[in-house]
Formats: structure tokens, C-alpha cells, sequence
């Protein structure tokens, strides 16, 4: 995408999400915690989690599961926070059939985050874009193992926006990972006198007809 001129000195720029499907997607996992301070263990086969942190697991886990499981979690944590899920241990299925699926939402047209099935260690932290997720375990009616252990906890909601004065970059909260749902981000840009604003995309994609970057001129 070319470069645009604008031959003044203050511009805002403006991201606007509606809260559906959102932009570019990239695996990201500079986030890391530091600390985890584990409540009561759930391995119920589903429910509503509200806690700020803790882990679920898979029924019966560290034994085996049982077969022709349909287990949901629905998480619903604090607002202006987002989750964040860490397997522990090994995570040990039935490759191909008995799979784990995290869900970036509560409603049925939630994006998927992830699918795993199989044997894996994992480190990845995988995060929602905002305070809702759904944590889903099936089963078939064949082998059965150990299954998983799974962390979460809450994080802020990145912010976004402010004002420049001087070179820089903007960039999406957690780019080049989805944005937020229903993000509202306003920046000011502004320069000396006699000086004029260049900016220069170097990657953009949004939700088409729904997500929207304005540029003003003031």
C-alpha cells in the first residue's frame, strides 16, 4: 500500500470494530505468566467458570477419561479483561478423535483459537480477544487417555490510542494477533509547523464492510 501525504499538523486516526470477526491473525507468544496462583481444580465435564484463575481438567484426569464425553466450559470473566489458557504437563489424547477446542466466545459462531488432538507437550499460551471463551472436550467410543490439565487466568485488555508528537508506529492492540472486539481506538498525530505528516501501511487487513480506519484532517 503506497504511502499518503498529508501537508499538515494534526491528523487522528480512528479504528473502529464491531465487535464480529476481526482482523489478521498470526500466532503470538511473547505473553508469558509469571506467576499462577491455582484455585480448586475443576474437572467437572463442563460448566460456567467466573474465577479470575485457576485450571480445569479433563474428567478423571490424571486417569483416563471415559468415552462419548461432550464437555463445555464457558468462561465469563471480569470486563475490560482478556483470557489467557496454558496446558501443563502432558497433554495426551486419542489422535484424530478425542480433541480439545478453545473457542474465542460463548455464542455458536465463536472463532476457533485452537484444535488439539494427539500426544503434545505444550508452552503456547493461547488468548481470547475479550472477557468470554469456551473450553470444549469430546470423546469417541474407543481408546481413552489421560487427557488434560489446562491454566487460565486474566490479563487486561490492551489499550489503545494517544497522541504523537515525534516518528513512530501505531498498531492494532496485540498486532500482528486479532484485535479486540468492539475496539475504539483514537489516535492524534501531530507536527511542527512547516513540517507534513507521512504515513505508511506496512500490513493492514480488517473485517470488510464492518471494521473501519478513518483518517482526519483537523
Amino acid at each position: 500500500m503506497p504511502a499518503i501525504e498529508f501537508a499538515i499538523q494534526i491528523l487522528v486516526v480512528l479504528l473502529l470494530g464491531d465487535g464480529a470477526v476481526i482482523g489478521e491473525t498470526t500466532e503470538k507468544n511473547e505473553t508469558l505468566i509469571a506467576s499462577l496462583n491455582v484455585t480448586e481444580t475443576t474437572s467437572f465435564c463442563g460448566g460456567f467458570v467466573t474465577h479470575s484463575f485457576g485450571n480445569i481438567t479433563s474428567p478423571n484426569y490424571p486417569s483416563n477419561y471415559d468415552d462419548m464425553l461432550n464437555c463445555k466450559w464457558h468462561f465469563q470473566v471480569p470486563s475490560s479483561n482478556r483470557i489467557l489458557f496454558q496446558f501443563y504437563k502432558l497433554f495426551r489424547t486419542e489422535q484424530g478423535y478425542d480433541r480439545v477446542s478453545i473457542y474465542d466466545g460463548i455464542s455458536n459462531s465463536a472463532r476457533l483459537i485452537v484444535e488439539l488432538t494427539g500426544n503434545d507437550s505444550l508452552s503456547q499460551i493461547f488468548t481470547t480477544t475479550s472477557n468470554t471463551a469456551t473450553v470444549r472436550f469430546t470423546t469417541d467410543s474407543s481408546l481413552n487417555f489421560a487427557g488434560f490439565a489446562l491454566y487460565y487466568s486474566v490479563d487486561p485488555i490492551p489499550a489503545c490510542g494517544g497522541v504523537l508528537y515525534t516518528d513512530g508506529t501505531i498498531e492494532t492492540p496485540d498486532f500482528p494477533a486479532h484485535y479486540p472486539s468492539s475496539a475504539k481506538c483514537r489516535w492524534i498525530i501531530t507536527a511542527d509547523v512547516n513540517k507534513k505528516i507521512v504515513i505508511n501501511f506496512e500490513s493492514f487487513q480488517t473485517e470488510p464492510g464492518r471494521d473501519f480506519l478513518t483518517v482526519t484532517i483537523k
